[in-house]
Parts: structure tokens; C-alpha cells; sequence
């Protein structure tokens, strides 16, 4: 009788909860790899594509290789120019823990950039072409990938020093992008 009353007690005021803890020493193991080899792949397509030092994919529309002339520097003031497959993003893994959706937002330009989808590659999900890819888009836990082009509208007068910014490219869940 009293034994049983003791325990119903104890549980009623909640002991044996803690309110806080500290686990120290657990392993992690991270592996940063460049753009070619990461679970989100970029890979250049195009002449204005590359990896820079780290790896990483840069894009530069300063030069044209195949230039006859060599002293080309730039695209033209109040033009408006269409670079097709520039880069291809790939999404490897499929299944619920690869559900994402995507977008690519362009930050800091003095000129105004589009990013649309020139298609997938074969076997692959993708948005179809056209699509605006600075919107979310994606194909639940299938593999996918997706050509970029990049569409830039120059306005004013040259610029000496050119004109640059940053793609940010966002993977998240379905309902959070």
C-alpha cells in the first residue's frame, strides 16, 4: 500500500527527467569535395565554364575562345545575349532522403540575368526547357539534372571594370523552398 503510493508519487512529480546533458567526444566525419565530385554536381558545359583553384565552378563571359580577332572583351552595351548549356546541375540519389526542390538565385549583378532550363540529361528528371530556374522546381527522390542557360540584358555604356555577382544555388525540402 504505501510502497505503491511512494512510487505513483515520484512519477506524478516528474523524477528521473534532466533538464539539461553534454555528450562530448562523438565522431564526424565531413569530406568537402569539389563541384564535380559533391552530392549537388556542377559541371561545366561550355567555354564560359570552368573550375576555379578550389574546384569550384566559375563562369566567365570576359573572352571567346574561338574569338578570330583575340581582343574581344565583353558583350555589348543595351544587347541582349542567349549563352545556351552552360553548366549542368546534377542531383545523384533517389528516394525520400534525396527529395529536394531547387532554385539559383543571382545576387550583386549590374546587368539583369536570367536562368532557364535547356533540358535534362538522358535518363535523367528534369524541368522542361524554358523553365525559370529562380524559381522552385524539382522531381521528388529521382535523379536529376538540368542544363543552364543564362541570358544577359546589358544596358548602360561599358563598364571598365566589368560587372560580376554570385549564383546561389538552394536545395530543400519540398514544403520549405
Amino acid at each position: 500500500g504505501a510502497g505503491a503510493l511512494a512510487t505513483g508519487s515520484a512519477a506524478a512529480v516528474g523524477t528521473g527527467a534532466f533538464s539539461s546533458a553534454q555528450l562530448d567526444d562523438r565522431t564526424v566525419n565531413v569530406n568537402v569535395a569539389g563541384d564535380a565530385n559533391s552530392f549537388i554536381q556542377l559541371n561545366p558545359t561550355s567555354q564560359f565554364a570552368g573550375y576555379d583553384d578550389n574546384e569550384t565552378l566559375k563562369l566567365d563571359f570576359t573572352e571567346l575562345e574561338s574569338s578570330v580577332f583575340g581582343d574581344e572583351e565583353g558583350i555589348n552595351p543595351q544587347s541582349t545575349y542567349v549563352f545556351e548549356e552552360v553548366f549542368e546541375m546534377v542531383k545523384i540519389g533517389t528516394g525520400e532522403d534525396h527529395d529536394y526542390n531547387f532554385k539559383i538565385e543571382p545576387d550583386g549583378f549590374d546587368v539583369d540575368i536570367e536562368l532557364t532550363s535547356a533540358g535534362s540529361a538522358e535518363g535523367n528528371a528534369g524541368p522542361s526547357e524554358g523553365t525559370d530556374l529562380t524559381e522552385p522546381w524539382g522531381f521528388g527522390g529521382q535523379p536529376t539534372s538540368v542544363f543552364v542557360d543564362i541570358t544577359i540584358h546589358a544596358t548602360e555604356s561599358p563598364d571598365e571594370q566589368g560587372t560580376g555577382g554570385t549564383l546561389t544555388i538552394i536545395a530543400d525540402d519540398p514544403d520549405e523552398i
